[in-house]
């Protein structure tokens, strides 16, 4: 009798060794498939998430777990990723204009200036092999508090930035998914030509500063009034159509966004029409967003001079 005792419980603890050894296995397994499928990104480590964006053909890519990615191609936005309470991840990819001097890339070393924000983390790093910077700052936006992720990298004469914009209220609730996408976020070696997604610009004079003051939401150019610029002499002026999904705001905060750094900057909005003017890289602007009375737009206006 003892001896069936002892063999019932040697039977027992063998049937616990293999399904603890069994659950262990599956556990491994499903670690397997979320490293398997990521990428060395920020943190240097892998970084699991349900799913995987790859862009062949921009050459980026990063893991998200629940989000909604939206990967359709806008202007120079290439993808958005959109928490469940509305806060975003966007990735964008963009040619530096001249404030950033004759070698960009020496931009990403430097200190960035957050005197005028609540700065938590600035760090160099590299993306594979290539340079880039992490910032995260809380600034206020029409008086609300928001916290701020970029992740900008300069490969091939562009830079990519994602770019997290999260309420401060929210960030408990929204760090974790957006950190999975930060540190999983890795640059190819693919070669991009961003001409491509703008055959407007063949339109456009040779002396339009498109690297200056670039053009937003482009659906189709009116018209192209002046081909040269000169000091004091000569301008340029783009009438164009807006693609529907934009507002009149969408497209203002666009210019508005790009143009900050601008001397004169002025920016005004009524029931008719935007207007943005100021001076940017030697370059004068006025910007009209012309407004239907629904509020939809007309028509957005770009004039370029060069003063004297």
């Amino acid at each position: 009798m003892k001896r069936g005792k002892k063999l019932l419980l040697l039977v027992l603890m063998l049937t616990i060794c293999l399904l603890s050894a069994s659950c262990s296995k599956n556990t491994t397994n499903d670690d397997n498939v979320g490293e398997n499928a990521t990428n060395d990104g920020t943190t240097g480590e892998k970084v699991s998430g349900a799913h995987e964006f790859i862009s062949e053909d921009y050459g980026f890519s990063f893991k998200y777990n629940d989000l909604t990615l939206n990967s359709e191609i806008d202007g120079d936005q290439f993808a958005e990723l959109t928490h469940a309470n509305g806060d975003k991840a966007v990735v964008k990819i963009t040619e530096p204009d001249m404030i950033y001097g004759e070698n960009p890339e020496e931009w990403l070393t430097k200190s960035f200036d957050t005197s005028q924000y609540d700065n938590y983390e600035t760090r160099q790093l590299k993306l594979g092999k290539y340079n880039a910077r992490l910032e995260e700052y809380s600034c206020k936006v029409g008086g609300k508090p928001f916290r701020t992720i970029v992740l900008t990298s300069y490969k091939d004469g562009l830079f990519y930035k994602l770019i997290v914009t999260m309420k401060e209220e929210n960030v408990n609730t929204s760090r974790q998914e957006f950190d999975v996408v930060v540190n999983s976020f890795i640059l190819a070696d693919t070669v991009v030509d961003l001409d491509a997604l703008k055959p407007w610009k063949a339109q456009l004079p040779a002396d339009y500063p498109l690297n200056v003051i670039d053009l937003y939401g482009i659906e189709k150019i009116y018209s192209v009034v002046g081909d040269k610029l000169e000091p004091g002499k000569g301008f340029i002026s783009v009438q164009y159509y807006v693609k529907d999904v934009y507002s009149a705001e969408e497209i203002g905060g666009m210019f508005k966004d790009a143009l900050q750094d601008s001397q004169d900057l002025t920016f005004s909005d009524t029931s008719d029409r935007t207007k943005i003017t100021g001076i940017k890289a030697g370059y004068e602007y006025e910007i009209q967003i012309k407004k239907y009375s629904d509020g939809d737009i007309r028509m957005t206006e770009v004039e370029v001079s060069k003063p004297k």
